[in-house]
């Protein structure tokens, strides 16, 4: 036994064990790659765990394979595992029916109170006041024509503004972060529309004291005698003719068919829809176009 031990002194018998313990079957050349040592340390320290009666050796051709026996796996778990932890009857390691159902019970009250508690930090997010955003030249009047118009393409407002579509996105980005502003899509073109705190910011900061709140957009007039006073009247034919022909067709068909540039059309079709001549889809994030039943028939009449 003090041979033994003395030969369990040097690392590589240890290290050698270890190994053949935990992957059973090794090559020699795997082993020697796996503890940096060479093929002949591997040899000459496994011809001893050999005699030792640990572990048995088999050549194949070439290839020296090394297979750990019962014998040394029992040594290395003897002296070099900790003990095993005692083990729990099965009647007191199985949990109890009455306490998972408590669990399960305690579980769903906290889930419970985590959804409540978020969606009272969403309203109170929603209602809490703004931090200053940086005020560029151009904010109020952003902050005013998103407010008139409700929705405009970034190349309308723009336009409106006298500045490159580009300026115009980095000043629009800035309300976005801060929440004033938000950001959406109309087939290839951006729009902007003032959020729930844009509007209750210019609100405050620009109606008069008694005008708390925006007036209600008119009733649109249903009118069989004309058609609608917002949208030239060729256009308005050209519009439904199409329309007439297509069905449901996306904006940009529909300026292609007319040779009209997008905003143009865009902002005749939405003076339609609002006199209820013209219907809305959105399929995938693009929106597509139809007559509705009142311009059905208002076209079959002055066709």
């Amino acid at each position: 036994m003090d041979t033994m031990e003395s030969l369990f002194e040097r690392k590589n018998f240890l290290n050698l064990l270890q190994l053949l313990y935990q992957e059973k079957t090794l090559r020699q050349k795997d082993i020697a790659e796996a503890l940096g040592i060479s093929k002949g340390v591997v040899c000459l320290n496994m011809n001893e765990l050999d005699a030792l009666g640990f572990i048995q050796q088999q050549k194949e051709g070439r290839c020296k394979t090394y297979r750990l026996l019962e014998k040394g796996a029992e040594y290395y778990e003897a002296n070099y595992l900790p003990p095993p932890e005692p083990t729990v009857p099965a009647a007191e390691a199985a949990p109890r029916s009455d306490s998972l159902t408590g669990i399960l019970a305690q579980l769903t009250k906290s889930l419970a109170e985590v959804e409540a508690l978020a969606k009272a930090l969403r309203a109170q997010q929603e209602t809490a006041p703004r931090p200053p955003v940086k005020q560029g030249r151009h904010f109020d009047t952003i902050l005013r024509l998103l407010y008139e118009n409700q929705t405009l393409l970034k190349n309308d407002l723009a336009a409106r503004l006298g500045i490159s579509p580009g300026n115009t996105f980095l000043h629009v980005k800035r309300m976005i972060e801060a929440g004033y502003v938000e950001e959406g899509r109309d087939n290839i073109s951006r729009t902007y529309r003032l959020s729930p705190a844009g509007v209750r910011y210019y609100e405050e900061h620009h109606l008069p004291p008694g005008q708390s709140a925006k007036p209600p957009l008119p009733e649109p007039k249903q009118s069989e005698e004309k058609p609608v006073t917002v949208v030239n009247a060729r256009n308005f034919a050209n519009i439904m003719r199409v329309l007439n022909e297509t069905g449901y067709i996306p904006l940009s068909g529909l300026c292609a068919r007319l040779d009209r540039p997008h905003g143009n059309v865009y902002r005749d079709m939405q003076n339609l829809i609002l006199e209820g001549f013209v219907t809305k889809k959105t399929v995938k994030h693009c929106n597509y176009y139809a007559l509705s039943d009142q311009g059905r028939e208002y076209y079959e009449k002055i066709s």
